[in-house]
């Protein structure tokens, strides 16, 4: 398609990047070759990854993950705080963590202005305060989820909030606030009354049978406490 560059058409930048032998005349011998600009091991890479997609790949872009070979300076930043907050053995069993260093500076800069102001923060997304998440990112497309390298630009990226990580970060900002929760959503909404609410709204005058349908599934949906139900993934936090 119109901008891009397919594998084939990369090979040859990426072959002009291979060490090549250096001349062994002087600059007026009349035999030079082009030298590579990159060190071989960064040479090497870059050739390997403009060479086409294996067979196995499963995304069909060619696309590849790749790992920090050691602790980048966020994560060692940022990979003690969140584990201060767990007991010494559970921190010893976290083989992996996922971080979301823009989501614990928020609830910091948050609770500061919180404190400084006055107010509250009412905070309502998927995901949990138990253990750290391993690995919670996922490509997301009408509705289902997708592997995240599946045919990019066609689907959300998405992860789960770790509210504990929230409630540490508020906890840690300075500033003289409290947090409550996370508690879920159905006992949040039921706390407020949703039952209340649906029953006044069927008892309108005026209200259809499909409308009092579409009222009934869309509470039930709210406080669905099943395994991937609304009631029980997202939560409820207070800052």
């Amino acid at each position: 398609g119109e901008g891009k560059v397919t594998a084939a058409e990369a090979q040859p930048a990426a072959a002009a990047l291979k060490p090549g032998p250096r001349s062994s005349g002087g600059a007026g011998s009349g035999s030079s070759s082009r030298s590579s600009p990159l060190p071989p091991a960064a040479a090497a890479e870059v050739a390997a990854a403009a060479a086409p997609a294996p067979a196995s790949s499963t995304s069909g872009s060619g696309l590849r993950l790749v790992l920090s070979p050691g602790p980048t300076p966020a994560a060692a930043l940022l990979v003690p705080r969140r584990l201060a907050g767990l007991s010494k053995e559970e921190a010893e069993g976290v083989k992996e963590l996922e971080i979301c260093a823009v989501g614990m500076a928020t609830a910091e800069r948050l609770s500061q202005r919180l404190g400084r102001q006055g107010g509250a923060a009412l905070l309502v997304d998927y995901g949990r305060e138990g253990p750290p998440y391993g690995d919670s990112l996922m490509g997301i497309r009408a509705h289902r989820g997708v592997g995240i390298l599946d045919a990019p630009g066609t689907a959300d990226l998405s992860a789960w909030v770790d509210f504990g990580a929230l409630r540490l970060a508020a906890a840690g900002s300075g500033a003289p606030v409290a947090t409550a929760g996370p508690v879920s959503q159905a006992a949040f909404l039921r706390a407020l009354g949703i039952g209340a609410r649906l029953q006044a709204l069927l008892g309108g005058r005026g209200v259809s049978e499909a409308a009092a349908a579409a009222l009934v599934s869309g509470c039930e949906r709210l406080v669905d406490e099943g395994p991937e139900g609304m009631g029980r993934t997202y939560q409820v936090m207070a800052i």
